[in-house]
C-alpha cells in the first residue's frame, strides 16, 4: 500500500485482506498470535455478512416448476 495512489491508502484499514495480510506478516517474523486472530475474525465476519443476507434471499425463493412457466392451453 506504500506505493498505492492515496485514495487506496486511505480505504485500506477498511478492507478485510488487510488484517489478514497483517497477521501473516506478524506470524511469519514471529511475533504474537492477536493479529492473526484479529484478522481471521475480520475475515469471518465479511464472510457471515456476505451469506447471511444471500442465504436469506435464496430461502425465500421458491422452486419454479416448468409446468408453472408452460401452462397447458385450457379450453
Amino acid at each position: 500500500m506504500q506505493t498505492s495512489p492515496g485514495f487506496f491508502a486511505a480505504i485500506q484499514p477498511y478492507l478485510p485482506m488487510s488484517y489478514r495480510v497483517e497477521g501473516l506478516r506478524r506470524l511469519m517474523t514471529g511475533g504474537e498470535l492477536a493479529p492473526a486472530r484479529q484478522g481471521s475474525a475480520v475475515l469471518l465476519t465479511f464472510t457471515a455478512g456476505a451469506l447471511v443476507p444471500t442465504w436469506l434471499t435464496a430461502r425465500g425463493r421458491e422452486a419454479v416448476l416448468i409446468k408453472d412457466m408452460h401452462p397447458e392451453p385450457s379450453l
